[in-house]
């Protein structure tokens, strides 16, 4: 018997030997002699309707198909992300006031995160309210972790289950080289693990049990999806949080709250993932629809960041936010447009101290050290992005950091008492700066992920205090060596 045609849509059947006793006990008739049948119009009806009852019968077997059980394995449905073909170095074409600051990555961090997951949601919810769950499993090559037989346990394995208010967190791991986190709102314990339960990864692939019922939650989006959305949402916000996925924003000054434009490259179901992070102070995920560059936008009201604005355009997921009504916010996002040259050199520049001789303008959109600045670490980023930090000698002393030969970011160390330690992200790799005291330590120590040692040496940067810094691969470690 075959299914719907296609590659592999054959039906196997099993034929089984018919048992006459599993429905009761009967006599042994197969020595009885065959009783006599006699044709008589009423018997000829009879088979008539039983033919047609078994027809029915068959019909009602094909539509209902109890040999077809469901797939082992769902698999979700994951957006990839691709290059973005619109830049992020956009501005306003009619600034509501002046540019007070720009954030920006040192380089367009477009590599998908090695984590995997899903998210699932009700509609209408957002983070912050409703009815959600999601999973998400971090690449770990570590021993896996004891079997058990806990009443908690998750495909075999402990499993770690918190309950705070309304909120549910399990981890378990590593398990199939994965640690696994699953977080969830309004799902009560026995919910959560049940989730839990049917949540898996298959050739590197989010997947959910076949048999998992998701009743009132809907597929959502992936957890690259979600990671990008909410790292944009905190730097709007100016949340202090420091991401290897890196948006960017500019803050301008207006008569009341600042405005900010942020952007960041994301997949394509962005959108409907930013009206479940931004969220709404109305009580809802629901936004009101809008167009903007001829594109589908929503219009949110955040507890946190007022209106937003939200489309995506080029492969970039875009968000205006500010005080104002909403349509005037919506004319404000239609004159987003890329920056010119001189523009983008001015952006971002904006906030940063010009005064005490670091930094020096060149041609174009480069800014250059000048020629005293002390090198303290360089090198190129896992997609060919140069960098280098140097240490200004100013007062105070500046650390810059410069990719492909630009002035990105600068932080200070207010007097020689400082010994700052700051990290920043080149490619999605975290460069580390350690300042020590002049002659107290020799070098900064690296074991990689597989065991490799590299050793980079302290450098002066004045009477009192030496620094290095070093790009740090994930799994890599350091430590601080005085040499015998």
């Amino acid at each position: 018997m075959q299914g719907p045609t296609g590659a592999d849509s054959t039906i196997e059947i099993d034929l089984i030997d018919a048992d006459p006793s599993a429905f009761g006990d009967h006599a042994d008739t197969s020595q009885a002699p065959a009783a006599p049948r006699r044709w008589s119009p009423r018997r000829q009806w009879s088979v008539g309707v039983a033919a047609c009852a078994a027809v029915a019968a068959l019909v009602g077997l094909l539509a209902w198909q109890p040999w077809v059980r469901p797939p082992e394995w769902r698999e979700l449905p994951v957006q990839p992300l691709a290059a973005p073909t619109l830049t992020g170095q956009l501005v306003l074409g009619r600034p509501p006031g002046e540019l007070l600051h720009t954030s920006h990555p040192w380089s367009e961090y477009t590599a998908a995160n090695e984590a995997l997951g899903f998210v699932f949601a009700r509609p209408q919810s957002t983070y912050d309210d409703g009815r959600w769950a999601l999973f998400h499993a971090v690449p770990n090559r570590a021993a896996p972790a004891p079997p058990t037989t806990d009443t908690a346990a998750v495909r075999g394995v402990e499993a770690d289950v918190r309950l705070v208010r309304v909120r549910a967190t399990v981890t378990w791991g590593p398990h199939e080289g994965y640690d696994w986190t699953v977080n969830a709102n309004r799902l009560d314990e026995a919910q959560v693990l049940a989730f839990a339960r049917a949540v898996f990864a298959v050739d590197g692939r989010p997947v959910i049990a076949g048999s998992y019922a998701l009743g009132e939650l809907r597929p959502l989006g992936g957890m690259e999806t979600l990671q990008r959305v909410r790292n944009l949402a905190d730097d709007l916000a100016e949340r202090a949080l420091e991401y290897p996925i890196q948006p960017t924003v500019l803050t301008y000054a207006t008569d009341s709250a600042p405005v900010r434009l942020g952007s960041i490259p994301a997949p394509a179901d962005a959108l409907a993932m930013a009206e479940f992070v931004f969220g709404s102070d109305r009580g809802t995920g629901r936004g009101t629809a809008a167009t903007v560059h001829q594109q589908p936008a929503l219009v949110l009201h955040s507890r946190d960041l007022g209106t937003v604005v939200t489309w995506m355009e080029g492969g970039r997921l875009l968000a205006l936010t500010g005080d104002r009504p909403d349509a005037e916010m919506v004319a404000l996002a239609e004159t987003v447009r890329p920056a010119t040259l001189e523009e983008w050199t001015a952006a971002t520049m904006a906030g940063m101290p010009t005064d005490g001789g670091y930094i020096v303008w060149s041609d174009g959109n480069t800014v250059l050290f000048e020629d005293d600045a002390i090198e303290l670490g360089s090198g190129t980023g896992r997609y060919g992005n140069e960098w280098r930090l140097t240490a200004q000698q100013d007062d105070p002393v500046w650390f810059c950091l410069s990719l492909q030969g630009a002035v990105q970011t600068c932080s200070a160390a207010a007097n020689d008492t400082d010994l700052p330690q700051d990290n920043w992200f080149v490619d999605g790799v975290r460069v580390t700066l350690v300042v020590t005291r002049l002659g107290q330590a020799d070098v900064v120590r690296v074991v990689a992920g597989d065991g490799t040692i590299t050793e980079y040496p302290f450098v002066a940067i004045d009477d009192t205090r030496a620094a290095v810094a070093v790009l740090l691969p994930t799994g890599a470690t350091y430590e601080v060596i005085t040499l015998a």
